[in-house]
Parts: structure tokens; sequence; C-alpha cells
């Protein structure tokens, strides 16, 4: 993964497992044992509700992924650093062009999904692991371009 961690916030962090994992949030909830609301409090980004520690590997091993042990463990060594994210034009322009290209992905499997009139289980969910990788490499994106706190 070539994204910053230490440019990203914790639920930024939390979205991008989340993205990588390819599961909903349904499916993370019912794998982590935790209530409707508490999932709406774990995804939602406006409130500052998270995992406790000790079911943060649990979580890690439902996503597949490290995700937030590594934010976990790049922001450790940088606490109370702050620095400005720099812009590079040529770095934000190729980052636009894969976001693009991921849009692009999901406009050309949506299209074939509609030809017919009727999206199967099969063309959601490949629309849905399309979408995934658009949130993916936006996140990716505002990530290059965010100030770190």
């Amino acid at each position: 993964m070539d994204t910053d961690l230490t440019r990203l916030t914790f639920p930024a962090a939390m979205s991008l497992a989340l993205g990588q994992s390819r599961l909903s949030r349904d499916d993370v909830a019912t794998a982590m044992g935790w209530s409707p609301s508490q999932a709406y409090r774990f995804f939602n980004e406006g409130d500052n509700y998270w995992p406790s520690l000790p079911s943060v590997p649990r979580l890690c091993s439902v996503l597949g992924n490290t995700i937030i042990l590594q934010w976990m463990s790049a922001n450790a060594c940088c606490l109370g650093v702050t620095r400005a994210a720099t812009l590079e034009p040529e770095s934000f322009v190729l980052g636009l062009g894969r976001l693009f290209k991921e849009m692009g992905d999901v406009a050309e499997v949506g299209s074939v999904a509609i030809s017919d009139g009727k999206i199967t289980r099969d063309e959601a969910k490949k629309l849905m692991k399309e979408l995934r990788d658009v949130a993916v490499e936006l996140m990716d994106l505002m990530a290059s371009t965010e100030m770190v706190q």
C-alpha cells in the first residue's frame, strides 16, 4: 500500500480498511458481533466511537488486512508532529487518473449490468467491488492532500 497512513485520520483509516476488505459494514458487524447501533457508531466518521484495543486484532482478521494496525503504528511514531502536506501537481494528476480509471470501470460494469433491464446478484456484487475500488482510490488521493493534525 502506498498510502501515507500518518496523513489519515482514524475514521479515514477505518474506511480504507473496510474498502480494501471488500466486505459490507453489515458483514463486518455480524462477524464482530456488533449490534446495528454499535456498527453505525464504529463506521460513522463523525462519531468518536472506536473499537476497543483488544478487539483490533480480531477486526483486522475479519477485514482481511492490517491497515488499522499499520495506522496505529505509523501514528504512534509521529504523535505531536504536524506536517503540512505538499501537493505535488504531477502526483495529484496521476491520482486523479487512477480515480477516473476506477470510475470508468464502474461505468463499464454498470452499463453491462443494466443492458437487459435488470441487475443480477452477481452483477450487483461486481458493481459493489468496482465502487469500493473507487472509494479506496479516492481515500488514497484525499490522504495525499490532507494536512496531518
